[in-house]
């Protein structure tokens, strides 16, 4: 196995950040529906739950090429377990305890305990939690975990136990597809074989594959796998009303893999320099991923009862609700997360080598 070493990529961030304002715009499109009964740009950003599907992959690669090299490490558990937990759990808090008061104040919510508890802990739940986009979240703690064992454990005893599960799931995927959904699953066993870890694997083989053929070579998979993706995205609504979402995998997935590769390839062949204005909605996307949803529904509510809606029309309406959303997620990550992260990772004495090229899952309706 290649030794990875950890390097930032601009590409990649820039990437994250369209898949950020893909999902954003995802369900940008369902509020101004379901509230306004406007048409957001003829239903034109209904794939945009494919940003889950690159962030899965694009979380798989970064943990494989920053830790591939601590498969079978014991002695590197505690530092990546430190780095996972700071990366994730302290925003959500944030933003957790932020939204309790509103989650108890809508009709219909479970306030069963075990239901705040799973949702505090990113734990899988059947019940809608505290944070409805946060769902995403416990399928990326179970990658990390997952690959957390693998540090710890011996890669070679792993590696079959690996690719048993994957075989399983691939099986619980395709049965799933081919019935078109008929074929179901207990909820927990759905989770644990759930298509999205083939995602995670992609990202991890992409990850392989980059550390093994030279730099100069398969760029160009970059713009096939991006053309794949549109394709997919522009035949949304024929897939999805054949296999809902179980043909993500394919349809963004693999796309998703070829243009991470390609893109890390290209970028690799020679120094690229983006502007920084480009790269913050990546950096910003984990603070965007937890604020959006409730920043949308709280603003076009108010949007409603303000009498702003008859005053300039749902169009204009919409239009500045995703501005402003969008805006408020990139302030969170500026003025609460950055700092947040930089105090706890001092503290903690440990300096992560990829501080700007954590994947951050971004959520999408499934």
């Amino acid at each position: 196995m290649p030794v990875l070493m950890p390097t930032k990529f601009q590409t990649l961030q820039f990437c994250r950040g369209l898949a950020a304002v893909l999902v954003l715009l995802f369900h940008a499109t369902f509020v101004s529906e379901s509230f306004l009964n406007y048409d957001l740009l003829h239903g034109v950003f209904l794939f945009g739950s494919s940003g889950v599907d690159f962030f899965f992959v694009l979380s798989g690669f970064i943990i494989f090429w920053v830790h591939g090299e601590d498969l079978g490490h014991p002695e590197a558990l505690r530092p990546y377990l430190r780095k996972r937990f700071i990366r994730i759990y302290p925003l959500y808090w944030v933003v957790f305890f932020l939204l309790l008061p509103i989650y108890f104040g809508v009709p219909g919510n479970l306030h069963e305990c075990l239901v705040l508890l799973k949702s505090f802990l990113l734990l899988p739940q059947v019940s809608n939690p505290v944070v409805t986009v946060a769902w995403s979240l416990s399928s990326e703690l179970f990658f990390y975990g997952l690959f957390g064992l693998a540090i710890y454990l011996s890669w070679r005893g792993m590696r079959v136990v690996v690719i048993l599960w994957l075989l399983v799931t691939t099986f619980f995927w395709l049965a799933k597809l081919l019935t078109y959904g008929t074929f179901q699953m207990p909820s927990h066993t759905g989770f644990v074989f759930s298509s999205y870890n083939l995602e995670f694997a992609m990202g991890c083989l992409a990850a392989i594959l980059a550390g093994s053929i030279r730099p100069s070579r398969c760029w160009w998979l970059a713009p096939i796998g991006l053309t794949l993706f549109l394709i997919s995205g522009l035949n949304e609504p024929f897939l999805h009303s054949l296999f809902g979402r179980r043909h993500s995998v394919l349809a963004y997935g693999l796309p998703s893999m070829l243009m991470v590769l390609g893109a890390v390839q290209w970028e690799r062949r020679s120094i690229r320099t983006i502007p920084s204005y480009l790269l913050l909605p990546g950096e910003a996307s984990y603070s965007i991923y937890l604020t959006h949803y409730a920043l949308l529904d709280l603003f076009v509510r108010g949007s409603i009862a303000s009498g702003l809606v008859a005053l300039i029309g749902p169009g204009l309406v919409i239009a500045l609700i995703i501005a402003a959303t969008f805006t408020i997620g990139v302030m969170v990550h500026l003025f609460i997360e950055n700092p947040m992260l930089a105090r706890l990772r001092k503290k903690s004495s440990g300096i992560d080598p990829a501080n700007h090229q954590q994947p951050a899952p971004v959520e999408a309706l499934p």
